[in-house]
């Protein structure tokens, strides 16, 4: 029997989270949010995190988008004395050649390639696709139906938007944006944001700065 499992995040993300559980029959003991607004999330209920009495040896994954607060709750949750649990969609493709770390969540219909490296506490989101021989660092979020090319790297904390293409052999720094749609065929430096109009070649810019 598996030690009970936690989600922390009861927003859309946590539903979806939630129903992934499931199908995978591992159906999640309990909810956690630091502001809860509901007493249940599909018939589970949800306590709020502040003073809540772990009980050793949890497992958890972390329902939150965003990816500093997903590792911020991450590594509060490893403190906690929790195990970070997988969870892969039965939908999913994902090759047995393939690595994926800890805490970390491949939604259905995602298509992960041989020879692929996923880290710890990512997100593959429902349709995304990613090429042979390519890394997805630790807290990065691969959008639904974006496609990350064969040899390409997508930094740590960094957030490919839904439908966005990263071409293959591309290196995409840490803590970087890529809109959604955007069209991303060169190297993308840490903390830089790229955006496509109209499927053109994307525009880059420091996240600090807005662009025009």
């Amino acid at each position: 029997m598996q030690n009970p499992l936690y989600i922390f995040g009861a927003g859309g993300h946590g539903r979806v989270i939630i129903d992934t559980a499931m199908e995978c029959n591992d159906r999640p003991s309990i909810v956690l949010d630091d502001h809860p607004h509901a007493a249940n999330l599909f018939g589970i209920q949800i306590f709020s995190a502040v003073d809540f009495p772990f009980e050793p040896g949890f497992r958890f994954v972390v329902a939150i988008g965003n990816p500093a607060v997903r590792r911020e709750k991450f590594e509060w949750l490893l403190g906690k004395g929790g195990l970070p649990a997988t969870i892969i969609h039965p939908a999913a493709s994902v090759s047995k050649q393939s690595t994926i770390g800890r805490g970390t969540l491949v939604f259905a219909r995602a298509i992960i390639d041989p020879s692929v490296t996923i880290g710890e506490n990512a997100i593959i989101n429902a349709g995304a696709i990613v090429g042979h021989d390519s890394v997805i660092c630790d807290d990065a979020h691969v959008s639904g139906g974006a496609l990350v090319g064969a040899n390409a790297r997508v930094g740590q904390a960094t957030f490919v938007g839904l439908g966005a293409i990263v071409s293959s052999g591309v290196k995409v720094g840490d803590g970087a944006f890529i809109a959604m749609g955007a069209l991303v065929s060169h190297d993308v430096p840490d903390r830089f944001k790229a955006v496509s109009p109209h499927r053109r070649e994307a525009i880059l810019a420091p996240i600090h700065d807005r662009l025009e």
